[in-house]
């Protein structure tokens, strides 16, 4: 039997979007328990007066606080396996934000990673996000 708190039976299921995500546990019994929810820190630079320059290719500002938001989100996933709260991972985010997400992930979250579904289920209820995962196959 497994202790509640091994992760070896649970599973961690991470719903986001760009500005905003949602932590969930299964564990044994299948049900989905929430955990944690994530929203985008704020832009805390300086009012500049003017249109700031940026050089061609690089991000706006609104897609480099989407890939900090996504570097946040890989190292929570991080710190969660390497505490042993879980020991597999499902992440279900629209793109182009799960490329940034995966893009993040470290090895050892990589290797945790069962499902990847490409699907915006921010807003959607438990039973929704059970029967996506139910019709995932495995990583994409």
């Amino acid at each position: 039997m497994n202790c509640p708190h091994d992760g070896s039976a649970d599973e961690w299921i991470l719903v986001a979007g760009a500005t905003a995500a949602s932590l969930f546990r299964r564990g044994g019994d299948g049900r989905l328990e929430p955990l944690e929810t994530f929203h985008e820190a704020p832009d805390c630079s300086r009012a500049v007066r003017g249109r700031p320059r940026r050089r061609l290719g690089d991000p706006s500002p609104q897609r480099r606080r989407q890939l900090r938001f996504a570097a946040d989100l890989a190292a929570h996933l991080e710190r969660g396996l390497a505490e042993g709260r879980c020991g597999r991972i499902a992440l279900l985010a629209a793109c182009p934000f799960l490329g940034a997400l995966r893009k993040s992930l470290p090895p050892t979250v990589r290797q945790a990673v069962r499902t990847t579904l490409s699907a915006d289920l921010c807003d959607a209820s438990d039973q929704h996000i059970l029967d996506a995962l139910a019709g995932a196959t495995g990583n994409d």
